[in-house]
């Protein structure tokens, strides 16, 4: 049964909590197991493959998002916890579920890290952004395709900290992609490294190097801690 992007989460975070073992090289299974998906897909390398909906280099990962890697004979996977930490099996304890830092496969296994998807084994996680085809319409499907809308305007800044400020959010802070469909919500005290600008329906939003955006009458300047 395919599940939303906090139920992904929730269910990685208890085979942590429980201390479940059995996960030894099974990342795969790990990973579609928590969304709810079928499998029918020999390694995560084979999984980044058949991925449609990816975020190719992206960091900034929501929670319940899957996560890939490249390295070895079978690369790697592993689920968001959110606030830049992932669930991965055997990255701790051989066979065990461990919360990390997204870069530990890199600096322990020397693996490359692919990016983020909102699906996995050809199941889309509900909560991670609109799902939308990864085809573009033809002349010959009878639909016409949507009209661009207009460049938006991007005025470069210097490359500057902010933080959610605490005193503004009490609970989190939503954030949102290119698209200006919501990606998640960030917690107060989380970092942004603003180095675009963009007015959206009358309110100023900080753009990230990999194009999120967030806005900045919730943001203090200066890096937090």
């Amino acid at each position: 049964m395919a599940r939303t992007a906090s139920q992904v989460a929730a269910w990685a975070k208890r085979q942590k909590d429980i201390n479940s073992g059995g996960w030894k090289g099974l990342c795969l299974k790990f990973a579609r197991m928590a969304a709810g998906a079928p499998g029918g897909v020999v390694d995560a390398n084979a999984g980044w493959a058949r991925a449609k909906y990816k975020h190719r280099g992206d960091r900034t990962v929501p929670r319940g998002g899957i996560v890939w890697y490249a390295g070895g004979r079978h690369g790697h996977v592993a689920v968001s916890a959110g606030d830049g930490d992932i669930y991965s099996n055997d990255i701790v304890e051989s066979g065990k579920i461990d919360r990390v830092p997204l870069n530990r496969p890199e600096q322990k296994w020397g693996q490359r890290y692919l990016g983020w998807s909102e699906d996995v084994n050809g199941v889309h996680i509900a909560g991670l952004g609109t799902k939308t085809s990864p085809t573009k319409a033809t002349a010959s499907s009878g639909t016409k395709p949507k009209p661009k809308p207009p460049a938006e305007k991007l005025v470069n800044v210097p490359n500057h900290w902010y933080h959610v400020d605490p005193k503004k959010v009490t609970t989190g802070l939503n954030w949102y992609g290119s698209d200006w469909r919501k990606r998640g919500v960030r917690r107060p005290n989380f970092n942004v490294l603003v180095t675009d600008t963009v007015v959206h329906n009358g309110h100023k939003y900080g753009v990230t190097k990999d194009g999120n955006r967030y806005r900045l009458d919730y943001l203090a300047y200066g890096r937090h801690g």
